[in-house]
């Protein structure tokens, strides 16, 4: 029996039975004009101290630049004449990405979500209680979740005694917020920091 690799770009949806292209995803990109690819004829030059050198034509400030082994970036466009900074230029892509990325961080103080099976292991139980505790230091919330799956809601008591389990087990770290309750097949209960 073969297996047909179908083209990254290509997604087969068997319900309908055809290909569709899928779009490439495209990165938004940073863009800053250094060097050459400056267009402006003359910009405010910024030392890499941050001292202002004052304007100087294009040609001038990348000589400045280059005679310090750094090269010469517009930071902001706007300006008439643009301001441009003399630095590393590597180096300042690297940051300002970094900054970029900054901001999808996760936040402390947020909620965590745990899931757990009626029907769980005791070590399973043992390292879900362990990364709670760890969540909950860091000053977030958690919510267990306990799904029944099929048939095993008949026996909702299984369920119930793990949540208790593991309320006994955080109870010096976290206080639930209100008792368990049910959502459909689902058990929840959310924990806060003490």
């Amino acid at each position: 029996m073969s297996t047909l690799a179908s083209p990254p770009n290509i997604c087969y949806n068997p319900l309908i039975g055809r290909r569709r292209k899928q779009k490439p995803k495209r990165k938004k990109k940073l863009f800053f004009p250094a060097n050459f690819n400056i267009e402006a004829a003359e910009v405010f030059v910024v030392s890499d101290e941050g001292k202002g050198l004052g304007k100087m034509t294009r040609d001038e400030a990348i000589k400045i630049a280059q005679g310090q082994g750094l090269d010469l970036v517009v930071v902001n466009q706007k300006n008439d004449p643009p301001i441009a900074k003399v630095l590393d230029f590597k180096k300042f892509l690297y940051e300002e990405t970094k900054k970029e990325r900054g901001g999808r961080q996760s936040k402390k103080g947020g909620l965590k979500q745990l899931r757990l099976k009626p029907n769980i292991a005791e070590h399973d139980l043992k390292m879900r209680i362990d990364q709670a505790q760890a969540f909950l230091e860091e000053g977030n919330s958690v919510k267990f979740v306990v799904h029944y799956i099929g048939r095993e809601i008949v026996h909702k008591s299984l369920g119930q005694e793990k949540l208790a389990g593991v309320l006994k087990a955080l109870e010096g770290v976290a206080e639930p917020e209100k008792a368990p309750w049910f959502e459909g097949k689902r058990l929840i209960v959310v924990l806060r920091p003490r």
